[in-house]
């Protein structure tokens, strides 16, 4: 007589790990560089393991990544890269089978800024002379500032309003000038991201009279 004992032999098969699986988003700009250093990954079976990175989607890395050992440098040099990006960090071993971490760059421009102005208006009488100066302005990313100067409306400045970095002077000498302006200065870097500063130039004239 014989007896059949029959059973079952399920093979698993681990995949690789990191040690970290949560997303991480590094903020960067012109001036300000970043790094991101991979979470610590192994495999259960002991199996060697590669290393592959790109751009979601992609083939490659982004222009503003590149990576050395498990640490990426994340530098941005245009403004063309601007955005944000998803990059992979795929690790295989040699059945192959693989495991991808992900994680983001995004890369930011701040517009420039005007500090606190001593005055947002300037009055003249005719034949007179009066100045304002700008607010001191800067970029937080150290970006070359443009400036352009108008009306608040866009029109070109009337000839009487002139500026020389970084102060108008106000000389009306004819009756037309009389009334109020408002004057916009924008400043803008090269993404180009702006901001404007505006304040008032008011002329008074005086009717001739009789003594």
């Amino acid at each position: 007589m014989c007896a059949t004992f029959t059973f079952t032999t399920i093979v698993t098969l681990d995949y690789p790990i990191f040690s970290s699986t949560t997303p991480v988003t590094v903020t960067i700009n012109k001036q300000n560089p970043g790094t991101l250093t991979l979470p610590v990954y192994s495999d259960p079976l002991g199996l060697p393991l590669t290393l592959s990175t790109y751009e979601t989607g992609q083939a490659v890395l982004p222009s503003l990544a590149s990576i050395s050992g498990n640490t990426y440098s994340l530098t941005a040099t245009s403004f063309s890269e601007l955005g944000t990006y998803s990059i992979d960090a795929k690790i295989c071993n040699t059945i192959p089978l693989c495991t991808t971490y992900i994680f983001f760059v995004v890369f930011t421009n701040t517009a420039p800024a005007f500090g606190t102005p001593s005055a947002t208006s300037v009055s003249v009488s005719m034949m007179g002379t009066g100045y304002l100066t700008l607010p001191v302005y800067n970029d937080a990313e150290s970006d070359p500032i443009t400036l352009m100067n108008t009306l608040a409306s866009g029109g070109a400045l009337p000839l009487f309003i002139a500026f020389t970095a970084p102060t108008f002077t106000v000389t009306p000498n004819q009756a037309y000038h009389v009334g109020s302006f408002s004057v916009t200065t924008h400043i803008c870097d090269g993404e180009p991201a702006c901001n404007s500063f505006t304040f008032t130039v008011t002329v008074t004239g005086t009717a001739p009279y009789f003594q």
